[in-house]
């Protein structure tokens, strides 16, 4: 009697307002974003492109299904910002949190950031007595000297949060996938090679500024 209580109260949750399209407001909240790794380096203007979407394309049009109790597809989950723009967001929030300028305006010397979104997606399982909720997001991030075409770094990040609870709607969709937004920030803040890249770059601009500086005093010399 109670196994068949908690299956029904279950499926109760799951399909309520099962059918159409549930559009969710996604976001990494401006505290979330932490200075990490990134910070250690000297700060940069970083040039933001548009973040490319390169999802599978049966997960373009949702980023989820809402199923009933018998797993049954009733309706979608999307979101009010594409989430492409969502994860731009995410970017240039990390990066100025670790004290670094994110512009979308090149000019020829700043490394340009390029992100590819891979993966966007809501998922749940549900057991027998709680459900468990699943948020996963992939990008693929590189950097890119504008003076040479060089790509100077690249990389997969990842954020990913799963939660169980007794069932949920769209405030527990938009908390799970918000918290796998804030654990790939995390990811791209933690990440050492991207740390290495970005001091690289700034050691070779002061490399350079010398060697022009030395050139400019050699000419004023033998003036």
């Amino acid at each position: 009697m109670f196994k068949t209580f908690w299956i029904a109260l279950g499926a109760l949750s799951l399909s309520a307002c099962a059918t159409g399209t549930t559009n969710l407001s996604l976001g990494l909240a401006d505290d979330a974003a932490k200075p990490a790794l990134l910070s250690e380096v000297s700060p940069e203007v970083l040039v933001l492109k548009e973040v490319k979407d390169s999802r599978k394309a049966e997960e373009t049009a949702r980023i989820g299904d809402k199923r009933n109790g018998y797993g049954m597809v009733m309706g979608a989950i999307g979101t009010k910002t594409a989430p492409t723009d969502t994860v731009a967001d995410v970017i240039t929030k990390t990066l100025e949190a670790n004290g670094h300028t994110v512009t979308t305006k090149p000019d020829g010397k700043s490394l340009e950031v390029s992100a590819e979104l891979t993966r966007f997606w809501l998922d749940y399982k549900t057991g027998f007595v709680t459900v468990e909720f699943f948020g996963d997001v992939q990008i693929n991030f590189s950097l890119t000297d504008p003076a040479s075409g060089e790509v100077v770094f690249t990389d997969q990040f990842k954020g990913y949060y799963s939660d169980k609870t007794g069932g949920g709607l769209s405030k527990t969709w938009t908390r799970v996938m918000d918290a796998a937004l804030a654990d790939m920030s995390k990811e791209i803040s933690m990440s050492a090679e991207l740390m290495e890249a970005l001091d690289e770059h700034e050691a070779a601009g002061e490399t350079a500024a010398d060697v022009t500086s030395q050139a400019a005093e050699g000419d004023e010399a033998g003036a």
